[in-house]
């Protein structure tokens, strides 16, 4: 099965076009967000790639292949801290539903408590998405309809805003050095 996923929001952009705040975006994406929140379809592999010739990497021996690389050698391993991959981000928020969940709403910005979801270095590297979280969430019990609607501000609201927040100054920014660069000069090559 191939799952086909673009984008790390749940909203195309030009349903936020100027939007700079939390009160200004909620009520856009909320009037939305049943049209998004929907889970991915299977779809079926057209062409196999298990059958294509393609010289890869053995990894057998994971230190030879790192002896290979033209890296920094004397960076440490990273710590046991964080252990990475989408089994492990799946791992890990089944445990923050079932041991954690009830907690949320009042601990959320205090990580002194654990009774956060430790999703964000899996979303960052993308080793979970937005929407399979959202979609479990939104599972969740009526009794804890609080905690639900306060992960989604989160994951949802905050995520967009802050994405929204990017392209916009990205905008505005490639706009100031354009005009300060003037207009294009024909005959200059």
């Amino acid at each position: 099965m191939v799952i086909k996923f673009r984008g790390s929001g749940f909203r195309p952009r030009r349903l936020n076009s100027r939007l700079q705040a939390a009160r200004t975006i909620r009520p856009k994406i909320h009037k939305h967000l049943s049209d998004y929140l929907i889970d991915f379809k299977p779809t079926t592999v057209k062409k196999s790639s298990l059958t294509l010739n393609v010289k890869g990497i053995d990894l057998e021996n994971i230190d030879a292949v790192l002896q290979r690389m033209k890296i920094d050698h004397s960076v440490p391993p990273v710590t046991n801290f964080f252990k990475g991959g989408s089994s492990q981000a799946r791992q890990t928020f089944k445990m923050f539903l079932h041991r954690r969940l009830a907690h949320y709403v009042n601990n959320r910005n205090q990580p002194q408590t654990d009774d956060i979801s430790h999703m964000s270095p899996y979303l960052h590297f993308g080793q979970i998405s937005p929407l399979s979280l959202a979609l479990q969430i939104d599972c969740v019990g009526s009794h804890l309809q609080a905690v639900k609607e306060s992960f989604l501000e989160e994951l949802i609201v905050r995520r967009e805003l802050a994405m929204n927040f990017v392209q916009l100054r990205t905008t505005l920014r490639f706009l100031q050095v354009s005009a300060e660069l003037g207009p294009p000069n024909p005959g200059r090559a």
